[in-house]
C-alpha cells in the first residue's frame, strides 16, 4: 500500500484503507469494469464520426470560400444553418455510442493545436472575402487544414480502437413522436431554405432566411428534449443521415455562385418538396431508442 496520505473531502474523516483481501478483491474486478466500459463505449464509432465530421467541416469551409468570394451573404447565412444543424447532430451520435468528451491534462496539447488550426482557418476565410486578387489557391487552405487535422486525428483514434471488442448492435424501433416530428422539422429547415433560393435576391428573402435561422437558435435551446437535436441525432440511423446527406448536397449546389440549380426559379421550390418528402420517409424508419 501506498504511504502517501489520503486528501479527505472537505468536513470528512478520511477513509480507512481496505485491509489485503479487500483490496486483492478490488484488483480481481478491475478487468470487470475495464470489459463493462468497452461494451458501453464505441471508439470505433467515435473514430468514425470524428473522420465523418472531418469531411463534412471540408466541404463547408470549401463552399463557404467560394460564396464569401461572390459577396453572396444570404447564401452565406443558410450554409451556417445546416452546419448547426449537423453540429447538434453530431452531439446525439456521440452520446448513443456513450462517449463523453472530458478536459483534462492529456487533451490540453490536442486543445491549443485545435485553437492555433482554428485560428489560422479563420484568418484565410477572411482574407479570402475581403482582400481583393487573394490567390484562388487559398480558398482550398482552410479545407486542407480541416480535412488533415480532424481527419487525422479521427485516423489515430481509429487505429487506437482497432483491437477493442466488437460492440453490440443497438436494437431498432420506430422512432418516438419527438423524433419523428423532429426528424419533419429537420426537413422542412432545409426545404424552405433550398425554396427561399429561388427567390429573388432582396430584403424579403434575406428576412425569411433570418427567420428560419433564428428559429433554429431557439430550437437549440432545447437540447435536453424530446424535440431536441441532440435526442434526434441519438435515434437516427443511416436512412435518416442519408437523407441528411442528400438535403444538404442540395442546399450546397443551390446556394453556390452561378448554379443551374436556381434556373428556372421553380426549380429551388421543387427541391425544397422533394428534401421534404425524404425527410418525412426517413421519419417512419425505424431508428435507435433515445436513451435520455
Amino acid at each position: 500500500m501506498s504511504d502517501i496520505p489520503q486528501r479527505a473531502v472537505d468536513g470528512q474523516e478520511p477513509l480507512s484503507p481496505p485491509d489485503p483481501v479487500m483490496a486483492q478483491r478490488y484488483l480481481d474486478h478491475v478487468g470487470e469494469v475495464t470489459d463493462r466500459r468497452n461494451g458501453a463505449v464505441d471508439r470505433r464509432a467515435q473514430a468514425w464520426l470524428q473522420i465523418a465530421n472531418a469531411v463534412a467541416t471540408a466541404i463547408y469551409l470549401l463552399v463557404f470560400s467560394f460564396v464569401m468570394r461572390s459577396d453572396a451573404t444570404v447564401e452565406a447565412q443558410a450554409l451556417v444553418f445546416v452546419f448547426l444543424i449537423w453540429a447538434q447532430i453530431v452531439v446525439g451520435i456521440t452520446q448513443r455510442h456513450g462517449m463523453q468528451r472530458k478536459l483534462g491534462r492529456a487533451q490540453w496539447p490536442l486543445i491549443v493545436g485545435g485553437i492555433v488550426l482554428l485560428v489560422a482557418t479563420v484568418v484565410f476565410l477572411l482574407l479570402n472575402g475581403f482582400v481583393p486578387g487573394f490567390p484562388v489557391i487559398g480558398m482550398f487552405v482552410p479545407s486542407a487544414i480541416a480535412l488533415l487535422a480532424l481527419g487525422g486525428y479521427g485516423l489515430w483514434l481509429l487505429r487506437r480502437a482497432s483491437a477493442d471488442p466488437l460492440p453490440s448492435r443497438l436494437p431498432r424501433v420506430r422512432l418516438d413522436r419527438g423524433a419523428q416530428v423532429g426528424t419533419i422539422l429537420v426537413g422542412t429547415g432545409l426545404g424552405v431554405i433550398v425554396a427561399l433560393m429561388g427567390a429573388p435576391a432582396g430584403v424579403l428573402r434575406s428576412a425569411l432566411l433570418l427567420i428560419v435561422i433564428l428559429g433554429v437558435v431557439v430550437w437549440m435551446f432545447a437540447t435536453n428534449s424530446a424535440f431536441g437535436l441532440p435526442a434526434i441525432g441519438e435515434a437516427w440511423r443511416w436512412p435518416h443521415l442519408v437523407a441528411f446527406a442528400l438535403g444538404a448536397a442540395i442546399l450546397v449546389g443551390v446556394v453556390l455562385p452561378g448554379s443551374p440549380l436556381t434556373s428556372p426559379s421553380v426549380v429551388p421550390p421543387l427541391l425544397g418538396l422533394g428534401i421534404l418528402a425524404a425527410f418525412v420517409g426517413a421519419s417512419l424508419v425505424p431508428g435507435y431508442v433515445h436513451r435520455g
